[in-house]
């Protein structure tokens, strides 16, 4: 009797007793793709012993531990909607790593500068884009709510970030406003926002800070994609959840400031343009592929569809790897 085909999925585990519900988002996009899920696969040791084979698809951010590379053995791995940081760009320094990317090949990359770090050693690969552009074959759409979600808007300007991962909150802001350093979000929001958008917005975080249980960081990710999906406006600086709502249809634009690092830009580049965006740099200089007036209820603008570009080749690759024999 032939043995039954096993599953793995990614599972995520901080160092820093920090978590990002993008990383669920992404799970959940990969998920929806799988008959059964067999075994959790810890991103962060991937070369850990696994007794039986199994598949598994490889996608979202990597690497905080390149020591753990390659994957183990046991894991057949379909690299897709696949990004290597500028941290971990040493992963390509070794020959074991090349060999084992290239018997894997091609990959598919999320962004161009993974794209580039692959091309660069010689491993065929593709620009994939995200498998969360995949997510409205699954998330079911009910009534429109009318919510505006303003979802970790501008989270690296001063202020706001430091907020964000305190865990006294409530000091955390009293200290700042003292300071004077508070609003700093604020003053550029009303610059393009009406006060009617601002203060009929609701205001959302994917810092997970606040959940102790991966069962608990899916409810929260499964919670929030039915909001993205419903809702009439999001306006956000997180990646994942910018991408989903281009998936749902739903209105999103994706504020950016303070991303000028290597780390940040170089999981953006290939990204700005598949949505409505608004680019500010240190002298909050406006860049954006939109902007011309405030934004009002009257006049949020419809997605781009140049993402539409990558969704089948996603789903056909995908579901090409789940079914092979």
């Amino acid at each position: 009797m032939k043995p039954k085909q096993r599953y793995g999925i990614l599972y995520y585990h901080s160092l820093i007793d920090f978590y990002n519900i993008g990383d669920y988002i992404q799970r959940i996009a990969s998920s929806n793709f799988l008959p059964h899920i067999d075994e959790y696969v810890i991103r962060e040791s991937i070369d850990s012993p696994i007794q039986y084979p199994l598949k598994l698809i490889v996608n979202g951010w990597f690497t905080h531990t390149p020591m753990h590379w390659p994957p183990h053995q046991n894991i057949n791995p379909l690299f897709i909607s696949f990004h290597l940081n500028e941290d971990a760009i040493k992963i390509l320094d070794s020959e074991e790593n090349i060999n084992y990317f290239r018997s894997h090949a091609p990959i598919g990359c999320r962004d161009i500068t993974t794209l580039r770090n692959f091309e660069n050693v010689g491993i065929p690969c593709y620009l994939s884009s995200c498998l969360t552009l995949t997510l409205n074959q699954k998330i079911q759409e009910t009534q429109q709510s009318n919510e505006i979600l303003f979802v970790d808007v501008l989270y690296k300007t001063s202020g706001w970030r430091d907020v964000m991962f305190s865990r006294n909150k409530i000091r955390k802001i009293l200290s700042l406003i003292k300071q004077g350093r508070m609003y700093q979000r604020e003053k550029i929001l009303f610059k393009f926002f009406s006060k009617r958008i601002l203060f009929k917005a609701k205001y959302l975080t994917h810092n997970s800070r606040a959940f102790d249980s991966d069962h608990e960081r899916m409810e929260e990710a499964e919670l929030l994609l039915q909001r993205y999906a419903n809702a009439k406006l999001v306006v956000t600086s997180r990646l994942h959840c910018a991408l989903p709502c281009l998936a749902f249809g739903t209105p999103v634009i994706f504020i950016s400031k303070n991303l000028n690092t290597k780390r940040d830009m170089c999981r953006l580049e290939g990204m700005m343009d598949l949505f409505n965006y608004i680019s500010l740099d240190e002298k909050n200089e406006i860049e954006s592929n939109f902007f011309e007036n405030k934004i009002d209820l009257e006049s949020i603008p419809s997605n781009p569809n140049t993402y539409l570009k990558f969704v089948d080749s996603l789903i056909n690759n995908v579901q090409f790897f789940i079914n092979k024999i």
